[in-house]
Parts: C-alpha cells; structure tokens; sequence
C-alpha cells in the first residue's frame, strides 16, 4: 500500500497576484501558499511591481494561507528596490498566521502593518 505522502510535494501550488492602481499606491494582493512550487511565479509578480516604480507599494496579504522564506525573501527584494527609489512597502490584512511569520522573521519594522488596504494606502 503506498503512502499517501509521497505526492505531497507534487501537487500544484495555488498562488495569484493581482495587481492595481489605487490612489497614488500600488496594490499587490496575493492570495493562496507562497512556497516552493509558486516562487518563480511571486517573483516574476514582484519584478512587474518593482518596474512600476511605485512611491507606495501595499502587500494585500488577507488571502494569503502560507509563505516560506523564499516568499519573505522576495518581499524584502520588493522593500529594498521600493524604499531605495523613496518609497514605501506596507502590509494590509494580514492573518494571524502571516503576521506570526513576519513577527518571527522579524520583520514587524521593515513592513508597517494596517488592518486594511484603505488605511496602508491613505497613509
């Protein structure tokens, strides 16, 4: 009988990224697990948010269920390239969960969090 683990890791990773215009900010709303089989994806995603050399970029993060270091990795990419132009990198909606990561990470001063988009991107 085989082992109901062993395609764990095969299967699709669902993440999407969609992202807007809103106000003088760019939203990012990622949704879905942020982990090895959606990576490539989440920094192509972040490359495009990079190209629009936004003052204000808001990580919508209400959806997302899962993110590992290559995710944080590619968040801190999206801070340093933003801030380095002048901007800003804000978080909005963060679950419990994500909010534990960043806490953990230590990452609570580099991404300011606020309970909403509304609020990250009037800021």
């Amino acid at each position: 009988v085989p082992s109901p683990n062993l395609n764990r890791e095969s299967h699709m990773s669902s993440l999407s990224v969609f992202v807007e215009q809103k106000g003088q900010a760019v939203v990012a709303s990622v949704s879905g697990s942020a982990d090895l089989g959606s990576n490539d994806l989440l920094q192509k995603e972040i490359d495009k948010v990079i190209a629009l050399h936004p003052k204000v970029v808001v990580l919508d993060l209400a959806k997302l269920t899962f993110i590992n270091s290559l995710g944080i990795g590619g968040f801190l990419r999206l801070q340093k390239s933003v801030k380095a132009a002048g901007g800003a990198v804000r978080v909005a909606g963060a679950t419990p969960y994500v909010t534990g990561v960043f806490a953990a990470s230590k990452l609570t001063n580099a991404f300011p969090m606020f309970p909403t988009v509304d609020a990250a991107a009037s800021v």
